[in-house]
């Protein structure tokens, strides 16, 4: 939109002869500089002014065929707004999507970017509240915070989804929606300053947890109801007033086109850097579509184990057919890390929520990978919607099927496990569930599995302690089992492993856990082993 003098003197002259006093500074927003106005529009005027004693107050009037809907506005206001939405950003939101500054454009696009910073903060915040540590795997666009704020300020105050609807998706929605992701991405770099986040075509990578920023629902309920306020303030009309305008407006907005599913679902817009990524609940042949594409098929499906929260999923394509998991991460299973949590209370901490335990399985897989050079299943698709994660299939063999077969290839394993095991620990990483039952030996390739208590909490001791007794369960005899102890401890001092972390693992604090499991016959013979080594 070009802005010709006269107009702007008309409206300097309007607010002179109604306040008595120059601007601060002047802005234009709203349908004639988004490009869908109509010819009978109002011109949309912010007009900061400085020690105005009615702080807010609309101000509706014409001058040189001109017709203005300013809203006069106390500077301290538009500043407390904008830092701290102390007025629900009535004021200053209108300034998320495209403006035009006619009079120090310095001061507003300074408190513009500030606003935006808080916003995309917050926006962060609210993701790490919902997928936790999920985020630092996460390309959040830019787009998404622009979407996910506006779709905030709908639910609160839904008159403004008419001007949404016409600035992002009408005749100048491309031309807008760059502005407003361009000006979120300078805000974004004052924020990349901080160490918070990188911005990389048009999409934000967090670089690590957000700490200090809180923010919950209930605080955007109470931004609407100060929104509400701040509106009949301004208007200085009864509530009623107000309402029967909201409502006006609403009706408006829900006779207008539906919303586009990004401005109803901002969500959808979230990718994953390692694999793919869904919000919303799907099907399991919906899933398979995702990743192999509309042509795929599903040849079978078998379930792993009576009550495993696994299953097998055969995939054809006229070009391929693969073999892929679905782990279920479901409120069900919470009851067998409950029960195991009771056991263990005054020794380990176990993950219980079940979407922590997925996330916690997704990063674990893609840290083993991508970090530490471990073999691991490649993680394909993260279902959030319905708690799952899909899996390449790893053709192998549990360690623990070698243990009864072959001595001999057992200790190698053993061994390289150690060493495997060494390198995870010094890297600050555990895996909490260690049985030998997870652990694939495929191409004679050692392989993790099953990581769902994967954490950076540093319980090393329990991770040898309990791969080398469970490994003894219901062992009345040794059978060279005390050997493959030994080698599996060789392989992790080898490995760098710190000496300190073995003792541990045999002390009497750890081994009473595996009392119920292991022969107290057997127990006392590995401690002794271990304890005369180290």
């Amino acid at each position: 939109m070009e802005i010709d003098n006269r107009l702007i003197e008309a409206l300097e002259q309007v607010i002179i002869d109604s306040v008595d006093r120059r601007p601060f500074g002047l802005l234009l927003y709203g349908s004639r500089v988004a490009g869908y106005s109509r010819e009978d529009s109002d011109y949309d005027v912010i007009c900061i002014l400085e020690n105005f004693d009615n702080k807010l107050r609309y101000l509706y009037t014409s001058s040189q065929g001109y017709y203005f809907s300013i809203l006069l506005v106390d500077k301290s206001i538009f500043e407390d707004d904008a830092y701290t939405a102390k007025y629900g950003e009535f004021i200053i939101g209108r300034l998320l999507s495209i403006f035009i500054p006619v009079y120090n454009s310095k001061y507003i696009e300074e408190i513009e970017i500030k606003y935006k910073e808080r916003v995309i903060e917050e926006e962060l915040a609210f993701l790490f509240k919902k997928y936790g540590r999920l985020i630092l795997d996460m390309k959040i666009p830019v787009k998404y915070v622009l979407f996910s704020r506006l779709n905030k300020r709908i639910k609160a105050y839904p008159p403004v989804k008419y001007s949404y609807l016409k600035t992002y998706y009408g005749i100048n929605g491309s031309r807008n929606l760059k502005w407003a992701v361009n000006r979120f991405i300078r805000a974004a770099k004052k924020l990349m300053d901080k160490n918070l986040l990188e911005v990389d075509d048009e999409k934000f990578r967090v670089k690590h947890m957000l700490k200090g920023i809180e923010i919950d629902t209930y605080i955007l309920w109470l931004r609407s109801i100060k929104a509400y306020l701040t509106h009949g303030r301004s208007a200085k009309v009864s509530p009623k007033v107000v309402g029967e305008e909201v409502k006006s407006k609403i009706i408006r907005s829900i006779d207008t086109l539906r919303s586009p599913k990004e401005l109803d679902e901002p969500d959808i817009l979230l990718e994953l850097n390692n694999s793919y990524f869904t919000p919303k609940r799907h099907t399991v042949s919906e899933l398979i579509k995702v990743i192999y594409g509309k042509d795929s098929k599903i040849r079978g499906t078998i379930k792993r184990g009576l009550l495993s929260p696994l299953y097998i999923i055969k995939v054809d394509r006229e070009d391929l057919s693969k073999a892929i998991v679905i782990k279920a991460f479901n409120i069900l299973w919470i009851f067998k890390w409950l029960m195991i949590q009771l056991w263990l209370i005054d020794i380990k901490r176990f993950t219980l929520d079940s979407r922590n335990r997925l996330v916690n399985e997704y990063l674990g897989l893609i840290w083993l990978r991508n970090k530490l050079g471990v073999n691991a299943p490649k993680p394909l698709l993260l279902d959030w919607g319905s708690g799952r994660l899909v899996m390449e299939y790893i053709d192998g063999k549990p360690l623990s099927r070698y243990i009864n077969e072959d001595l001999t290839i057992s200790k190698k394993y053993f061994y390289q496990y150690g060493r495997i095991l060494a390198g995870i620990h010094n890297r600050g990483y555990t895996l909490g569930d260690t049985k030998v039952q997870n652990i694939l030996i495929s191409n004679d390739e050692i392989y993790l599995i099953d990581i769902e208590q994967w954490s950076t909490k540093p319980h090393y001791a329990w991770d040898i302690s309990l791969f080398i007794f469970y490994t003894l369960k219901f062992r009345f005899r040794d059978e060279g089992l005390s050997e493959l102890i030994m080698r599996f401890i060789d392989g992790y001092i080898d490995g760098g492993g710190n000496p300190e972390n073995i003792r541990k693992a045999v002390s009497l604090r750890l081994i009473r856990a595996f009392m119920p499991l292991v022969p107290i016959h057997i127990l006392y013979k590995i401690r002794r082993l271990v304890t005369q080594q180290f």
